[in-house]
């Protein structure tokens, strides 16, 4: 068995990591993108032996899988468009720091 580089590319969200094994869209199989010594209690799909890196390539995944992925991603994208983002308050001044903001650039925090 000859060495081969693991191809991992995750997206972090709270409890799930989404990793895309092979193209989501397409029908080329991929080469060098496999799942290697991973640790997970749920996958999906829930059989990763295909993407085994002891294989010279990987299959595309099958039709409902890629849907419920992508289902679950753009679920999860529009909640982070309705999130609200709220910036830090300015810090109050620092011992170590008498002044933060000399010769930063200005922004809301430093003026």
């Amino acid at each position: 068995m000859r060495a081969r580089p693991v191809s991992k590319i995750p997206l972090q969200i709270p409890t799930i990591e989404f990793t895309n094994p092979t193209g989501l869209f397409g029908a080329k199989q991929s080469v060098n993108n496999c799942f290697a010594a991973n640790v997970a209690k749920k996958t999906m799909p829930a059989d990763l032996s295909p993407w085994s890196c002891d294989l010279e390539t990987t299959p595309n995944g099958d039709p409902a899988t890629n849907g419920t992925l992508v289902g679950i991603l753009l679920k999860l994208q529009g909640e982070n468009q309705r999130h609200v983002q709220r910036g830090q308050s300015v810090p109050p001044p620092q011992p170590t720091m008498p002044r933060p903001c000399h010769g930063a650039p200005p922004s809301p925090l430093c003026r």
